[in-house]
């Protein structure tokens, strides 16, 4: 079942149907359904954005959506 994270996204989804692309940063994945975890990142709540990991996958994310 989709937390309240996911429904706050899916609705936000559907209210602006012009957003085609979309990368959801989050710390834990349990709160997404799988129809979401395509466009997932899990970042650790210590390292945010600094974890290199996760700076990949924005990069990689960017380069397929130019």
């Amino acid at each position: 079942a989709a937390g309240p994270k996911a429904t706050a996204i899916s609705e936000f989804l559907s209210a602006n149907p012009s957003i085609k692309e979309y990368m959801i940063l989050d710390d834990s994945a349990s709160e997404f359904p799988d129809a979401l975890k395509g466009s997932l990142a899990i970042c650790d709540p210590r390292k945010g954005l600094s974890d290199m990991d996760v700076q990949a996958k924005i990069r990689t994310w960017l380069s397929a959506t130019q």
